[in-house]
């Protein structure tokens, strides 16, 4: 089995937790036996199929076709946006620079994730190819220009205009795919049910970090430490915890709160200065085996639909309880696991009230069992399946 994955960025360029999913994917498969190659976007990659190894995996970091390149922490001008979006509607230079690597590696399935930058035209090359595909939703790509489903402070209800015809390209070519994968119930049926074949199929194999790939809390411990770890975006809910903090201090409770990540610079330097007198500390990009440490309460406290929220669940691995937002795909983590508190999207007071009843408390850093499956195991059951039925 020669599994190709495809996603718009790879270690060591990570803007979120995509990224950090499929490399430990790629992995997995490799310790299952699996051949493994990843096709990934650089701003200075090859634009003909040349592959580094990295891990023991092939790597083909290819040069993006489009003007623009939108994953730094700069923010685009308007101008800008328009360029991308216009040729990251169908690219079809990528998809042909895709066909090359193919017919190089010769994969027995390709497996699409993050599909900005590359477009929907990798599936028609690998229709091309007659290679079977499989495509996890990791965001919203299919549905929405900005991949986030998230325009003026709020979750996009319903696909606005520009979006619907923008789209209509990659959810047309939806047709050529053999199975569609969320990470979560709730961004497979968004996605799915706006696709082209509704009979397509989706099912969900959600990201799962395993015992060994990080650090485990063990004992009981005062909870006196609060920490968001992930992008630094108005999607995030940041300002949320930083009025939430607020809140906390007029009760007369003085928690350390630490902000880690990344994002552009304007939009964090106005976060650092609302979070002035708080206590709140941005700290830029840190390893989740840093910051999420014994005592810590994690918040994810994102106004958009969280897709999945992978922080939630390494954070439950190491034992940690997570106080989150009721949006997206994060409602089925707090169904699965009691360690899991929600709140209304948006709403710092309760939020707030929330972290005054645990904090000072004595928690019990039980680390949650892993599935019994890990999503490679889940994939390589589909990826056979596929194959079976050509």
């Amino acid at each position: 089995m020669r599994v190709m994955l495809l996603n718009s960025l790879y270690p060591p360029l990570v803007v979120g937790g995509a990224e950090r999913s499929v490399a430990e994917l790629a992995r997995e498969l490799r310790g299952l036996g699996v051949e493994v190659a990843v096709a990934t976007l650089s701003p200075d990659g090859e634009s003909r199929p040349v592959a580094v190894w990295e891990d023991g995996i092939e790597v083909f970091r290819l040069r993006l076709a489009n003007p623009v390149w939108p994953f730094g922490e700069a923010a685009m001008s308007t101008s800008a946006k328009a360029v991308w979006n216009l040729a990251d509607s169908l690219n079809p230079v990528m998809g042909y620079r895709l066909l090359r690597v193919m017919r190089a590696w010769k994969p027995t399935v390709l497996h699409t994730n993050n599909l900005s930058g590359f477009s929907a035209s990798v599936w028609v090359a690998a229709r091309i190819l007659g290679v079977p595909t499989i495509h996890t939703a990791r965001d919203y790509y299919l549905t929405c220009t900005a991949s986030t489903r998230f325009r003026a402070n709020r979750p996009c209800t319903k696909q606005c205009g520009r979006c619907r015809i923008a789209t209509l390209p990659r959810r047309n070519l939806t047709r050529l795919l053999d199975q569609g994968v969320g990470i979560s119930g709730f961004i497979a049926a968004t996605e799915g049910k706006l696709c082209a074949d509704p009979s397509l199929g989706w099912t969900v194999v959600p990201n799962q970090p395993q015992l060994g790939s990080t650090a485990i809390c063990t004992g009981r411990h005062e909870l006196k430490r609060i920490v968001y770890i992930g992008r630094i975006e108005p999607a995030k809910g940041i300002e949320v915890l930083i009025e939430a903090t607020r809140l906390l201090r007029e009760r007369g409770l003085q928690p350390e709160v630490v902000v880690a990540g990344t994002g552009e610079d304007g939009y964090a330097r106005g976060l650092e200065a609302m979070a002035e007198g708080t206590g709140v500390s941005l700290v830029g990009f840190r390893p989740p085996a840093e910051v999420l440490t014994t005592g810590t309460v994690v918040v994810v406290p994102s106004v958009w639909w969280e897709p999945q929220g992978r922080v939630v669940r390494e954070a439950r691995v190491m034992g940690l309880p997570v106080v989150a937002s009721r949006s997206g795909g994060l409602t089925e983590e707090a169904d699965r696991d009691r360690g899991v508190r929600l709140f209304g999207p948006g709403n710092s007071g309760e939020l707030a009230q929330i972290l005054e009843g645990l904090l000072g408390t004595e928690w019990d850093h039980l680390p949650r069992r892993p599935d019994r499956s890990s999503p490679a195991e889940d994939y390589l059951r589909l990826y056979r399946g596929l194959v079976d039925r050509r």
